[in-house]
């Protein structure tokens, strides 16, 4: 059978679930970004007022008390936003692939109001075209899902990793920078170490933050490298209209679906910024996977 993805997925209620799942984790960036932000300044700040107004430990130990309920809370309501968007998201792919529900993790109910109410917000019409126009109508069902769940997988990766070793460079400039400045400061050996260690315990809530998103990405990189690993074995041993890739693509949907609710994004600035560049990757992928496979197929 053949597909009609690129023409399904430009439909006006298939647009309707991309600006709405755009907007929904775009509001979940900005909102997480402004909060990690606060607690970052309080995790630097918080120190330097101990060690400056001592007599205010008690007033100083109300406020971490207060931020850290507020992270857990804040927690909660990030997670519960981003299932409804990747629940949305979901919507949209297994609607477009023709898949079976999601019963491994079961996606949240969405109402069609809800969807509206979040589509209004957006106010760009670039959603058409959602997935690479090399996911050509003539190839089959099967092999055409496929693509798209791969074209899902190596975009998120790519722009994980390109994030991540942008932290870490900062991370490394930060760290070099502070040493720097301690030692343009001060001139004896004494007062060169301790005033680094004065500096460095007073930014461990910032150092601290910055290797857990270096080291959470690297978790959820490899994860999606490991799965698009795995179609790439499915197209390999595929014939054409072999009736389990389709079982095989509603599994790995239910992985995707997971992965996708885990609530730490790259900022939509920084997805911008590489997207050109990562279209051409993905369109250029397709090309030689679909070359690939049928050359296996002796066609």
């Amino acid at each position: 059978m053949k597909n009609s993805i690129l023409q399904e997925q430009d439909q006006p209620e298939m647009i309707r679930l991309l600006k709405a799942q755009r907007v929904a984790y775009s509001k979940i960036k900005v909102l997480q970004f402004s909060f990690e932000v606060a607690a970052v300044v309080a995790a630097i700040a918080l120190p330097i007022c101990i060690l400056f107004f001592p007599t205010a430990k008690t007033q100083i130990g109300y406020v971490c008390a207060a931020i850290s309920i507020s992270a857990f809370f804040a927690e909660n309501y990030f997670k519960r936003r981003t299932k409804e968007a990747a629940s949305i998201q979901e919507k949209f792919d297994r609607t477009l692939f023709r898949l079976a529900d999601n019963t491994f993790k079961k996606p949240i109910e969405v109402s069609n109001e809800r969807v509206i109410e979040l589509s209004m917000k957006y106010g760009k019409d670039d959603m058409k075209g959602w997935y690479s126009q090399y996911v050509r109508p003539e190839y089959p069902m099967d092999l055409a899902v496929l693509l798209c769940q791969k074209i899902n997988l190596v975009w998120d990766w790519k722009l994980r990793n390109k994030y991540r070793n942008t932290v870490i460079a900062l991370t490394i400039i930060y760290a070099a920078s502070i040493v720097f400045s301690v030692y343009v400061m001060k001139t004896t050996k004494d007062e060169f170490l301790n005033t680094l260690i004065l500096v460095i315990l007073s930014n461990v809530g910032l150092l601290r933050y910055l290797g857990s998103v270096i080291s959470e990405k690297r978790i959820i990189i490899k994860e999606k490298q490991g799965y698009s690993i795995t179609v790439d074995k499915l197209l390999a041993k595929a014939t054409d209209n072999d009736p389990s890739l389709i079982d095989k693509a509603h599994e790995l949907q239910n992985t995707i679906f997971e992965s996708r609710m885990k609530h730490h994004k790259v900022p939509d600035c920084f997805a911008r910024l590489h997207r050109p560049k990562l279209e051409i990757l993905i369109d250029e992928m397709v090309s030689q996977t679909v070359s690939d496979y049928y050359l296996r197929q002796g066609k």
